[in-house]
């Protein structure tokens, strides 16, 4: 079972092509980075795969299922507090259980676990206000609102942004563990050590368009690197009339 998209093309409005004949499947139980720059269209893809845009063009698809359905798929936004509606972190994690119909009971066991997870002790979390707390926190909660609903494609857009080194490990320690109960990972970002560290495959967006899509080693890791260093400066030219002689001695 995979997350399908087949030459997929979105634009807002009447603007220029955001995602430009975006081909590829995030298949069952693996972790998959979507590389690249600020710009480069990886909210959109990650949008477009959530079934939150239509596309332009194209398809996306459950493999062996017409569409998308319930909460097959869940996205993690990059800035917490743009998802988060409820007042406390109780009611903003149980939401997705909720609308699944699950009861009472299962509910709070799913987000206490969710919490747990995230290293987040439901008896301290769970009637603050998500809005009250830190930047990490935040980002915390929102992850675990996505864990509760047990979704079968987890979308993250950058989901390590502001995180210290120990609270991002910790972030793909849990990532790893829902890939290895058959859940498919799909991270947007732009943090190469993360994206060559973790990822089964990468893929590296630029300009709406998938330049390269693999395991994370040899000439892909080149790419990536390639993207985000700044392009080398040529030396100036100068004129021989401008440079001054060498000093001869007397």
């Amino acid at each position: 079972m995979g997350l399908v998209l087949e030459n997929v093309r979105f634009k807002y409005g009447q603007g220029k092509c955001v995602l430009d004949s975006v081909s590829f499947e995030a298949q069952e139980g693996e972790l998959v980075s979507v590389v690249g720059r600020t710009g480069s269209g990886k909210t959109t893809l990650g949008l477009v795969m959530a079934g939150l845009f239509a596309p332009t063009e194209g398809r996306v698809a459950i493999k062996e299922r017409s569409a998308p359905a319930g909460l097959d798929v869940v996205m993690v936004f990059q800035f917490p507090e743009s998802q988060f509606f409820e007042e406390t972190v109780f009611l903003e994690v149980a939401y997705g259980p909720i609308c699944l119909g699950l009861g009472a009971r299962e509910v709070r066991e799913r987000v206490e676990a969710s919490l747990q997870k995230l290293g987040l002790d439901a008896k301290d979390f769970s009637e603050r206000s998500p809005l009250t707390l830190s930047e990490g926190e935040r980002r915390r909660v929102a992850i675990a609102s996505a864990l509760s609903c047990e979704p079968r494609f987890l979308i993250l857009d950058e989901p390590t942004v502001s995180l210290d080194w120990e609270a991002a490990a910790h972030i793909f320690d849990v990532l790893r563990e829902l890939k290895s109960g058959g859940v498919s990972v799909v991270v947007m970002t732009h943090d190469v050590e993360d994206t060559v560290f973790h990822s089964d495959r990468v893929a590296v967006l630029e300009g709406g368009k998938i330049l390269d899509l693999g395991k994370p080693a040899g000439g892909i890791v080149n790419e990536i690197y390639g993207i985000f260093s700044p392009p080398r400066r040529s030396s100036p030219k100068v004129s021989p009339k401008s440079q001054k002689k060498k000093w001869a001695g007397p």
